[in-house]
C-alpha cells in the first residue's frame, strides 16, 4: 500500500474501542456515523488524497473510473454507498407506503 496513512491506522487501541463504541456498535449506522467513517479512511471527496478520478472524460464517472492509494479505503467506500443506496431504497418505499413511525 501507498500513499499517506489514514487517520483510522494512526488511533491507539483503547481510542478505538471508545470510537467504534460510539459509532459502529449501535443497531443502526447514523449519518454522523457514516461521515466519522468517510473521514477515518479518507473518503471525503472535497478533500481525499487517497481516492483520485483516472480519467478525464466528462461522464458519470463509476468503480472502473477510480484510482485507490489505499485498499482499505476501496472496500470500505464501496460498502458506505451500498448502504447509502439501501437507505435511499427503504426511505423511497416508506414514503410509498406512507409509513408513519
Amino acid at each position: 500500500m501507498t500513499g499517506k496513512k489514514l487517520d483510522i491506522e494512526k488511533i491507539t487501541d483503547e481510542r478505538f474501542g471508545k470510537w467504534k463504541e460510539q459509532f459502529l456498535d449501535g443497531k443502526v449506522l447514523s449519518d454522523q456515523a457514516l461521515h466519522e467513517i468517510k473521514q477515518a479512511f479518507d473518503l471525503d471527496p472535497r478533500t481525499t488524497e487517497t481516492v483520485s478520478i483516472t480519467c478525464d472524460e466528462a461522464h458519470r464517472h463509476n468503480w472502473s473510473c477510480l484510482d485507490f492509494s489505499n485498499r482499505y479505503s476501496a472496500v470500505v467506500l464501496r460498502l458506505i454507498n451500498e448502504i447509502e443506496d439501501y437507505r435511499a431504497r427503504f426511505n423511497e418505499i416508506m414514503q410509498k407506503a406512507d409509513y408513519k413511525k
